[in-house]
């Protein structure tokens, strides 16, 4: 896992496993009849694979089984 830190804002690099991850991921959502924006499959995947939660109000997150939203 590689954190980065720019101006005390952490991101993760998105790895070549992330992107297939997502492709995976699109698939699913779309034989479900659901069309997500890459960048929403991307932050997906990312978070699955650190386990992390996703702060969002984005409705698309809902869609997506076993990403977490954030929770105080």
């Amino acid at each position: 896992m590689s954190l980065l830190c720019w101006r005390g804002i952490q991101y993760f690099e998105i790895t070549w496993a992330d992107w297939e991850s997502a492709a995976r991921l699109g698939r699913r959502l779309v034989a479900r009849g659901h069309h997500l924006p890459l960048s929403d499959l991307v932050v997906a995947a990312v978070a699955l694979r650190l386990d992390a939660e996703v702060f969002t109000t984005d409705p698309h997150c809902e869609l997506i089984d076993d990403v977490r939203p954030f929770s105080a």
